[in-house]
């Protein structure tokens, strides 16, 4: 980052929320003063269970000496927009949270090390690498295109199917299942990190912040709610996504979304375009590393309020996790 400061150079992390159509109008009502001051934000992060199987439990994510804390992992966008949308930056923090389910408690003897080594729940249980990377079972559109005309998708050439395979017939997917990490049983890997995560945060403009984040989903999205002195926004980021305002006083306003289109709702293309843009000298760039600095610092600080059980002064931990760089805004 110093370097990059230095010798004039563009350095983006890819943050790419802040470029998706939805994080922008979310940001543009926020902006504008309609919600009046703000006083509480509850901002949720809500990874599917197939998902949090696949990247935290058995995959590249699990453990946290290999790669980092869940909460860096999938919630430093979160921080980040937490960070963009409100003024001031987090004072301090406290967090709890813990890996509650996926162990080896959480089922009997009998169960196998891999699902494909004939698990007797392999039918029922909802983590079933049978079930989400051979059958499809939370894939519905995947069903829908396989069932009715009888049509069979022999290489689904997406995530998370190129995880197991840069082929992925079905054949090279079951062999994949038999031999590596991704057929293993979610209750018998080496994974360590969270499934369930909260932080408490007090905003130096006054604001209290909850971020909750956790891996037992039934569907994969955000949701928040910003509560000022004037109304009450209600916020969902999936599918579909949408933003209402509830004004004090009764009405409600629907506040229409651009189309988004796919990869993180728009924002991977936009991310592209912003920095080819910035490249080539046409405008400045929506945010810099030293801004994403401060998402980092607040997830670390979360794991390590998590980890201690203790309150977590914002200011003293800058200055010793970073002691010659200053992130962010005051």
């Amino acid at each position: 980052m110093h370097t990059s400061e230095r010798t004039g150079r563009s350095l983006q992390i890819c943050h790419v929320l802040r470029y998706s159509p939805f994080w922008v109008t979310l940001k543009q009502v926020l902006d504008s003063g309609v919600l009046g001051e703000i006083v509480t934000v509850e901002h949720r992060e809500n990874v599917a269970y197939w998902h949090m199987a696949h990247s935290f439990v058995r995959g590249h994510w699990r453990r946290e000496s290999v790669s980092s804390p869940m909460i860096l992992a999938k919630c430093c966008h979160d921080m980040d927009i937490l960070y963009w949308n409100l003024p001031g930056r987090c004072e301090r923090l406290s967090s709890v949270g813990s890996l509650l389910h996926f162990r080896a408690e959480s089922v009997g003897p009998e169960i196998p090390l891999r699902c494909t080594d004939g698990c007797p729940i392999e039918q029922e249980c909802l983590f079933s690498a049978i079930g989400v990377y051979l059958d499809y079972r939370p894939f519905h559109h995947l069903r829908a295109e396989t069932a009715p005309e009888g049509i069979n998708i022999h290489r689904p050439m997406t995530w998370p199917f190129l995880a197991l395979t840069q082929d992925p017939t079905y054949e090279n997917r079951l062999e994949a299942l038999k031999s590596g990490p991704w057929g293993r049983c979610v209750y018998h890997c080496d994974n360590d990190v969270v499934d369930h995560q909260l932080v408490a945060m007090q905003w130096s403009s006054g604001a209290s912040v909850a971020l909750v984040m956790h891996g037992h989903s039934d569907e994969e999205h955000r949701s928040m709610r910003y509560d000022g002195t004037r109304a009450t926004l209600r916020a969902r980021f999936g599918s579909p996504s949408e933003i209402t305002i509830h004004h004090h006083g009764g009405s409600v306003e629907e506040v229409p979304i651009p189309d988004s289109g796919s990869g993180h709702g728009g924002g991977d293309v936009g991310i592209m375009a912003d920095f080819i843009a910035v490249l080539r000298g046409e405008r400045q760039a929506l945010t810099s590393a030293r801004e994403s600095l401060e998402s980092h610092l607040m997830s670390f600080a979360a794991e390590q309020a998590r980890l201690s059980g203790t309150v977590v002064d914002m200011e003293e931990f800058r200055s010793q996790a970073a002691p010659s760089t200053q992130a962010g805004r005051p």
